[in-house]
């Protein structure tokens, strides 16, 4: 459902807070056009349009350096790469303050003007400004250039190269503005009947804000995500008024507990690379809201700020996450100070999202160890979590959002004996029902899968013999069975985290891996495959078979009845070919070229554990309805379902 925007009917009141001296309109200017752009500063140039992702072009490498393998999907990023242009600025700016405005540049960015640096980040997935006073002159060109740099970035999965998200030139007025990110909207009052809203803001002049009432507001919901805005020193800002609390038993909207039912999307597009694009990523959330899917898990890093406001729009919420651990993997290079670097970058994340009705939890990294701790994965060292730590970072980001609870997604469950997250107000957990570790010792603070499955499948790929467990895959395929019985050695099917959410009634929801394919951290062949099998849906984001079984429990309403396999099998004439069936009601029946082959029912609890010993699919027969013996012949295959009254 498309959200519907309002401007603050506050007349008189908001007047005098968005009046102008100068009479300097604010304006942004979108710099799409006009790059060029050289790879290795080789000084062969070619003309690009921003976003731009230098790498997705490849070619595809798997040869040589250790690197150039499926894990960062053998595609060409690491490497150094400079944009150019032509900055004109307009001659009546002389009472404006100009700026550019990067979204995110892969990596290590540095933007020289006219040959002098005037601005940098060190974190690709998040973007910075650079000001232009003093430097740019009304009425004048300048040369505008770029420069990234890779070569000493770490990434488990495909990040990108380039200045892979959207560039603005911005000016306001050079008295009366709001600094970048300053403006906090919050509701501090939510009733039925009214609603408080607060703006906080900060100027060249000091701090300021103001507060008005909204009688009987549109509340912000996931099945109607109204928007409001307000105008603010000329800009406008949306903001969604809603209601959030989270309890021991998970999180409750405008006073209704909502269970999540999340998945996780990787930052990247797919074939369109990391080179960001609206309607390809309003499909994605489109594909996954049909799904039955209500919420986001940013994993592992700050998307693109347009995802938050399609969230916005389409009523998900945000599971909105800062890092992939503090070490290499979060972007942080040998020897740069750790504390700085995460506080630096979640004061910007923050100050950046924290208007969005859609983020519903700040997430200070994913799965991170306990400091000096001796695990598989990361060995031993200084750059994980401490109480003290994580206390810190936690105290900085309730400083600027006090009304959004500080959460990590965890996976070592020895950092709950040693006391490292108490301070946190609630957990996630990735597989193997570890969250209930934390329950145990935290009865009082919600937890959730911010990680469940990891199932791993291929679309169109059935092998008629069906595994005995879920890890009786081989590592050298390329594509895995659709029959969904396969998930790596750490995690489990989709359908015992099913189970699992249905049994632990405290469990706030799930964030499945993954909602899409994405390019990199593939679980099979690692030196031929170059993307990932975990996705519900493949790289392209067409739903694998998987994608009905989620729908069946996640969307009721859409009366889900999907078949597989496809039924084209020449040369297996009477060979042995199951059949399974996704739907949203309890029992079917199967027909072959209309011939009965039995009528089935969706198991109980009880009911699926008694088969245990003698059925190594028992515990899909909760959720699936399976003919395992059935003989494939040419013809027509026909499944008619059933109602629980029978109908």
């Amino acid at each position: 459902m498309r959200s519907r925007i309002a401007l603050a009917a506050v007349a008189g009141a908001w007047a005098s807070a968005a009046a102008f001296g100068s009479g300097f309109a604010p304006v942004t200017e979108v710099l799409s056009d006009g790059w060029e752009f050289s790879r290795g500063g080789t000084g062969a140039w070619e003309r690009v349009s921003v976003p731009h992702d230098w790498a997705i072009a490849g070619p595809f490498d798997f040869a040589g350096d250790p690197e150039k393998n499926g894990n960062t999907g053998a595609l060409p990023w690491r490497g150094t790469g400079v944009y150019r242009r032509t900055l004109e600025i307009p001659a009546d700016w002389t009472n404006a303050v100009a700026a550019l405005e990067f979204d995110g540049v892969m990596s290590r960015p540095e933007v020289f003007l006219d040959g002098k640096k005037i601005g940098g980040w060190n974190y690709g997935y998040l973007g910075f400004r650079a000001e232009l006073a003093n430097r740019a002159k009304p009425g004048a060109k300048h040369e505008l250039v770029v420069r990234c740099d890779t070569t000493r970035q770490f990434s488990r999965w495909y990040p990108g190269a380039g200045i892979y998200r959207e560039v603005r030139l911005v000016a306001d007025d050079a008295k009366e503005r709001a600094f970048p990110d300053s403006v906090f909207i919050s509701t501090p009052s939510v009733t039925r009947e009214r609603a408080l809203v607060l703006v906080e803001w900060e100027t060249p002049l000091g701090p300021g804000s103001k507060s008005f009432e909204i009688p009987y507001p549109h509340l912000w919901d996931v099945d109607d995500p109204y928007l409001y805005e307000l105008e603010l020193f000329g800009r406008r800002y949306r903001y969604g008024i809603r209601k959030t609390e989270w309890r021991e038993d998970g999180f409750y909207l405008n006073g209704r507990r909502v269970k999540l039912h999340g998945v996780n999307l990787h930052a990247d597009l797919g074939p369109l690379g990391m080179a960001f694009d609206r309607s390809a990523s309003r499909r994605q959330l489109e594909i996954m809201k049909e799904m039955g899917a209500n919420a986001l898990r940013t994993s592992h890093n700050p998307p693109d700020p347009k995802v938050l406001d399609l969230c916005d729009e389409m009523g998900i919420l945000v599971w909105d996450e800062c890092f992939d651990k503090w070490d290499s993997t979060s972007g942080r290079t040998p020897g740069e100070d750790l504390e700085g670097y995460v506080m630096s970058n979640l004061r910007t994340l923050v100050r950046r999202d924290r208007n969005h009705p859609s983020v519903i939890v700040w997430s200070l990294g994913n799965e991170i160890p306990p400091a000096w701790n001796d695990n598989w994965f990361c060995g031993p060292g200084p750059d994980g979590t401490m109480r003290e730590r994580i206390a810190t970072f936690a105290a900085l980001v309730r400083a600027l959002d006090p009304t959004r609870p500080v959460a990590m997604g965890c996976c070592y469950t020895e950092a709950v004996g040693l006391g490292h997250l108490g301070d946190l107000d609630l957990t996630g957990w990735n597989y193997r029902a570890t969250y209930r570790f934390m329950r145990r010792k935290y009865p009082n603070k919600p937890v959730l899968y911010s990680e469940s499955s990891a199932s791993l499948s291929s679309a169109g790929v059935f092998d008629p013999q069906l595994p005995t467990n879920r890890y009786d895959y081989a590592k050298d395929v390329l594509g895995l069975t659709s029959y969904d019985y396969s998930a790596t050695d750490w995690s489990d099917i989709a359908d015992v985290d099913l189970a699992r959410e249905e049994e632990d009634k405290y469990l706030a929801g799930q964030f499945v891996w993954s909602g899409i394919d994405y390019l990199g951290e593939p679980c099979a062949n690692w030196f031929k495959n170059r993307s990932s099998q975990f996705g519900i849906c493949d790289l392209v984001g067409l739903p694998k078979d998987r994608y009905y079984l989620y729908q069946s429990k996640w969307a009721p309403e859409a009366k889900t009845l999907h078949i597989l396999p496809h039924w084209t099998w020449p040369g297996r004439e009477g060979e042995v070919t199951p059949i399974f069936v996704y739907t949203s009601t309890p029992e079917a029946e199967l027909f072959i070229n209309g011939v009965s082959q039995g009528r089935q029912k969706k198991l109980s609890k009880s009911e699926a554990e008694a088969l245990q010993k003698t059925d190594p699919l028992w515990q899909q027969r909760r959720y699936r309805l399976m003919w395992t013996d059935v003989k494939y012949q040419p013809g027509e295959v026909k499944v008619v379902a059933y109602n629980a009254d029978g109908s």
